[in-house]
């Protein structure tokens, strides 16, 4: 974290070192921000809540060719049927040649601007009636139709993919397969945290949790009362979660009384750990007004689904064994005996150690291993 007089900035980061989420307490309010990149590491989508005298989110996608180019985005605040448009294309040296930005709705107050530029980077041209060409397509971004034809392909991530598919979905096949029964699914488990302060011990507390959907968990005792019922939140959330197939290791909520100036405030911190219940936002109520305020993702883990063919099973004890027959297997591949397309998996076992094996390999393993990362060949 980072902070200064007056503002307070803390970040969470996956896997890869990425930026996952940035969290942002100042004087107004908190702001917090989830960011989601594709496989190559590009920004997809940025989505940015404000919590304070005024609630607020905006969500901004972007989008890029097939060089990693940015071909625009767009950004749309909540409870707002509008939003901005921006868009460039390219020359083949990468310069920008065309630009655009204003709305989707047409009749919006705010204008379409379209620019053109030579090849020293100086505007030529602003809106002129040659270059309408240049416009904002369904897919969010500025193309120049006037030129080359540019192919998108619209991208997932993996994890994504995987719990639309696996988790979320119902009976789903690709080429005659069921994806979730042939080796390229897991279950992710993460922390999910959230931290508030309550001020009044009468009247404050918890309105309500939400998850899957913005859909709320349907606790018995809502809303849950600082001083009356609060402690109750922890165990009841655990049933919940147990009586409902959810994955988790520990639920835990403290209340720590800060004192101030004038009175004393309470500091709240709920945490719910690895965990495939994926927790969204929390409302609480403070001196009858209502705030919401996101969990933070944190410490996520990928292990494999439960209906993989592939995974773990055996003791412990047995797996160096089985990687040395892992091993031997996969020293006799070669491109003359791979079957294509093929899907060779970064597997990291108990002990710490990384292999690279392909599914009926990695089905000799024995005892527990994660899989982090899929290479299609």
């Amino acid at each position: 974290g980072a902070s200064n007089n007056f503002m307070h900035s803390d970040y969470t980061y996956d896997a890869f070192g990425r930026v996952e989420k940035q969290l942002e307490n100042n004087p107004l309010g908190t702001d917090s921000y989830l960011f989601q990149y594709n496989d190559a590491d590009w920004l997809r989508k940025e989505t940015r809540t404000h919590n304070g005298p005024e609630q607020l989110q905006l969500v901004t996608s972007h989008f890029y060719d097939s060089f990693g180019r940015e071909l625009g985005y767009t950004a749309f605040a909540s409870q707002m049927a509008d939003g901005f448009v921006f868009g460039r294309s390219y020359d083949v040296k990468d310069q920008v040649k065309a630009k655009y930005y204003g709305s989707l709705d047409p009749f919006s107050a705010l204008d379409k601007v379209k620019l053109k530029y030579n090849i020293r980077g100086w505007v030529t041209d602003m809106n002129s009636i040659y270059y309408d060409q240049l416009k904002y397509d369904e897919c969010g971004f500025g193309s120049d139709v006037s030129g080359d034809t540019i192919q998108i392909e619209k991208k997932v991530d993996f994890p994504e993919l995987a719990e639309e598919l696996c988790i979320n979905g119902g009976d789903v096949a690709i080429d005659g397969l069921d994806p979730c029964e042939n080796d390229i699914c897991y279950v992710e488990l993460a922390d999910y945290s959230v931290n508030f302060v309550l001020k009044g011990p009468l009247s404050d507390g918890v309105a309500g949790i939400y998850g899957i959907g913005d859909s709320l968990i349907p606790l018995l005792n809502y809303p849950y009362i600082l001083s009356l019922n609060l402690g109750s939140l922890e165990p009841e959330l655990e049933s919940w979660l147990g009586n409902n197939g959810y994955i988790f290791e520990d639920v835990a909520l403290t209340v720590t009384p800060v004192e101030n100036r004038h009175n004393i405030d309470y500091l709240v911190f709920l945490k719910i750990s690895q965990t495939d219940y994926p927790f969204d936002w929390i409302e609480y109520t403070v001196k009858s007004n209502t705030f919401k305020k996101d969990f933070i993702k944190s410490a996520t883990t990928p292990i494999p689904c439960n209906n993989l063919p592939g995974k773990p099973k055996g003791e412990e004890h047995e797996q160096p064994a089985s990687l040395l027959q892992m091993e031997a297997l996969m020293a006799g591949k070669t491109a003359g005996n791979l079957s294509y397309p093929a899907v060779l998996y970064k597997v990291r076992l108990n002990n710490g150690a990384v292999r690279w094996a392909f599914p009926d390999e990695l089905s000799v393993v024995e005892g527990s291993y994660t899989r982090e990362k899929r290479l299609h060949i």
